[in-house]
């Protein structure tokens, strides 16, 4: 066998070594024949460099540790100008080694820098003509025979154009050239070399050697196929030079076209804009002017539940110019679906000049969708709509009666809705154009006020108590087959009302729909007289005033004569009767009632109503709200202080005499009804709320108990005329009431009003109510009639609020002595 491969066997080539070396043997299909000396192309997968063929007809120069270029003495010298060649000693062929003289082990190895050499720069040597100082083989040597089922490569059409020979298509990457003699590192002249480029040998590192390749393998098979060779690239200083003359081309092209525009805009806008603006006059511009609805404040109870609010809506609006010729019929859907005039929709639907008219204000959102949904189906245009909150009543007929409405124009109508209408209402804003010949001028005027939402008002009615005592009064007027009722629910302390019912009553979110009558609030607008109720007030001012006591002494006779009027009698048919004052007022004897306020002058007497609120308004400051009827003083005589005393010929509105009853309650300390909590301002400048209710003394707390002492034998079971009001375990003080009513022309028809009036407990009271029902056509009074509704709503309230009874035991009422 032959010599070990060396580390530069395994990497494919064989490097300049000893002597003792011997060259590979020549092919036998070639034998005596020399290769024409050529260099490999670089490996287009691995970028190897250009390889150096037929090794002995080369001599690879390179560069010692020095520098300087030496050859090999290990290999054999030049083949001479004849074309002879060393006789190369045979070596045996190693297993899986190239063919000889065409492989890495025939040829001699290459220094590392010709391998990282690159192709590239073959063109460039050969025309500056420079090249390494290598001999070069015969030209008359023959080119070995191919191969049979061998496919000529590139390198075959390589050697092809350096010979001449036909066939080639392209020169050669590495270039020949003959050295003139007398050059510095030439060969003689007429000797062919081997140009490898101008790249400088690098000087190996001292004492490290070449990194060995590993020594290829003998491939099996045909030829793997090579991949092809790939374009060159255009020079880069062309292609930058082409770019920026594009881009410059762009450039100039982009500043005409901004040119143009620039020039049109100051045409319009400066030269011509006065001639365009005339023009548009001279067409006729016209200011359009749209609403910006604000939205609109929330009513609320006292615990924050909402008793009137705005929800999303929609207003249906038209352009004439669009609906001009389906105006009939677009004005015929719109009708059908809202209820509203035909005749006025035809005439904004073809009204001309303008391009913007209301057809539908404060429409809910669903039912505008629909009509917009038929008008699309049905192919008319022209029809839209724009944001309009609509006020909307969740609690529906609950606090109705307090809360009002808004009219189909949007406007607060009753209630606090128009009490609090500034309040609520915020302030709209407005969008301001100009049109010009219908349609909107861009340069013309053009102006937006941004709407501001408005308040929220919060009132001290609570809406769960309000909503029993309607359903309560409801069912005692229709009980008694009255004609109406009204029912007021005070807190005795604060004078705050929790709940102002009335029958019938309506629903707010659809007024239309109720009696003209039924839409305001009869508690506060309706006087009436008020009947034994006011027995109450009579009885606290004369204790107050020292006059009598709940255990004076009074003969009631069967009937008392009164000079110009008819005889006085009670309600119920006596002879003469020995009552005390709390029997008078247990049997609401009008007799005795007389009879105890004779002993009070009239102008005191006069004082004392007046303190309890009667005759002027309560400082709600309602609209509409009664003061109730109070003669003057100069004009009283005896006859008119004693039908006042029991009742007649004084007016009163609910709220106003349930008012006077708290009194009592409060320890004879008046307190001024509130609606609203905290302090606000009414429409008509009035400042109200429970933070400024006033509060004044009427009788002394010594007279205020035991006038409700003398109430709590009212409802007792044996004693008095409203036991159906008491209330188990706890201690009940009220009045009954029944007073005739006034007809319509001015005297009394024969129709009754009955109340009942009362607090609970009665030592420590905690709420008021006072409940009436006018003229019930089955006979009954203000205890069988009133006594049970005030039950009802006082059980309610005082299991609501969680009041406790007292413990105490109300004390056997005196009646008769």
């Amino acid at each position: 066998m032959g010599p070990q491969p060396g580390p530069e066997d395994r990497r494919g080539r064989r490097r300049a070594g000893p002597a003792h070396r011997r060259p590979a043997p020549p092919h036998p299909r070639a034998a005596g024949a020399v290769r024409r000396p050529g260099v490999a192309a670089p490996g287009q997968r691995r970028r190897r460099a250009a390889d150096v063929q037929h090794v002995h007809a080369a001599v690879v120069v390179h560069r010692d540790r020095a520098g300087a270029a030496v050859a090999d003495p290990g290999r054999p010298g030049a083949v001479a100008a004849d074309g002879a060649r060393a006789a190369a000693r045979p070596a045996a062929r190693r297993p899986g080694c190239p063919r000889d003289g065409h492989g890495a082990a025939g040829q001699p190895g290459l220094h590392p820098a010709l391998r990282r050499h690159r192709a590239r720069h073959a063109d460039r040597r050969r025309a500056r003509g420079r090249g390494p100082d290598l001999p070069a083989a015969d030209p008359q040597a023959q080119e070995p025979p191919a191969r049979p089922g061998h496919r000529a490569g590139p390198r075959d059409r390589d050697r092809r154009v350096r010979r001449g020979e036909p066939g080639g298509r392209r020169p050669s990457r590495y270039k020949e050239h003959d050295a003139g003699p007398g050059r510095t590192g030439r060969r003689p002249a007429g000797e062919r070399t081997l140009t490898q480029g101008r790249r400088p040998h690098p000087r190996p590192h001292p004492g490290r050697h070449p990194r060995p390749h590993p020594r290829p393998q003998q491939r099996q098979g045909p030829p793997p196929r090579r991949r092809p060779r790939r374009r060159p690239r255009r020079p880069v200083a062309a292609l930058r030079g082409t770019s920026l003359v594009r881009l410059r081309i762009g450039l100039i092209l982009i500043a005409m076209i901004v040119s143009v525009f620039a020039a049109r805009l100051f045409q319009l806008q400066g030269v011509d804009a006065a001639a365009y603006v005339a023009k548009a006059e001279a067409q006729g511009g016209v200011m359009e002017s749209i609403t910006l609805p604000a939205e609109r404040g929330a009513i609320l109870d006292r615990n924050g539940e909402p008793l009137a609010e705005s929800v999303d809506g929609l207003m249906l609006i038209a352009d004439p110019t669009l609906t001009r010729d389906d105006a009939s019929e677009i004005a015929t859907i719109i009708a059908r679906r809202l209820s509203v005039d035909y005749f006025d929709l035809l005439d904004r639907l073809r009204r001309p000049d303008t391009r913007f008219q209301y057809l539908a204000r404060r429409v809910p959102s669903t039912v505008a969708r629909e009509v917009l949904q038929e008008l699309d189906a049905k192919g008319y245009s022209g029809v839209s709509s724009q944001r309009d909150p609509v006020r909307d009543y969740p609690a529906k007929d609950v606090a109705s009666n307090l809360v009002g409405f808004m009219n189909a124009e949007g406007d607060a109508a009753e209630g606090a809705e128009l009490m609090f209408d500034q309040t609520l209402h915020g302030v709209d804003g407005s969008a301001t154009y100009e049109l010009g010949a219908g349609n909107r001028l861009p340069l013309g005027e053009n102006d937006t006020v941004v709407p501001q939402s408005g308040q929220d008002v919060t009132l001290t009615i609570d809406r769960d108590v309000q909503w029993y005592t309607q359903r309560v009064l409801r069912t005692a007027v229709q009980g008694s087959g009255g004609e109406s009722g009204s029912a007021v629910v005070m807190d005795t302390r604060s004078g705050e009302l929790l709940a102002v019912a009335d029958y019938p009553t309506y629903d707010a979110n659809g007024p239309t729909l109720s009696p003209e009558s039924d839409l305001g609030a009869r508690a506060l607008r309706d006087a009436y007289e008020p009947g034994s109720v006011n027995k109450v007030l009579t009885a606290a001012s004369l204790i107050d005033s020292g006059l009598v006591s709940p255990d004076t002494k009074i003969t009631v006779p069967p009937s008392l004569p009164r000079p110009g009027a008819a005889p006085l009698k009670d309600y119920f048919p006596h002879g003469r009767l020995r009552l005390t004052m709390t029997g008078v007022i247990a049997k609401s004897s009008n007799i005795g009632t007389v009879l105890a306020a004779r002993q009070m002058r009239e102008r005191p007497y006069y004082k004392y109503l007046r303190a309890f609120g009667l005759g002027q308004p309560t400082g709600l400051g309602f609209d509409g709200e009664s003061a109730g009827v109070l003669p003057r003083v100069k004009d009283w005589g005896t006859l008119t202080k004693d039908t006042v005393s029991f009742g007649q010929g004084v007016a009163v509105s609910a709220v106003q005499m349930a008012a006077a009853i708290n009194t009592v309650a409060n320890g004879g300390v008046y307190v001024q009804p509130s609606l609203v909590k905290g302090r606000l301002t009414t429409s008509a400048g009035i400042e109200v709320g429970s933070d400024t209710a006033t509060r004044h003394r009427v009788v002394s707390e010594d007279a205020a108990r035991k006038t409700a002492e003398m109430m709590e034998a009212v409802t007792d079971l044996d004693e008095g005329t409203a036991p159906g009001a008491a209330i188990p375990g706890y201690r009940v003080a009220g009045k009954t009431g029944t007073a005739q009513r006034v007809g319509p022309n001015g005297g009394y028809d024969g129709t009754f009003t009955v109340s009942f009036a009362g607090f609970a407990p009665a030592d420590d009271p905690r709420f008021m109510v006072y409940v009436v029902v006018q003229n019930p056509s089955n006979g009954g009074g203000g205890g069988s009639v009133g006594g049970p509704a005030f039950r009802k709503v006082m059980t309610h309230l005082l299991q609501k609020y969680a009041v406790p009874p007292t413990g105490s035991v109300a004390p056997k009422p005196v009646v008769e002595w």
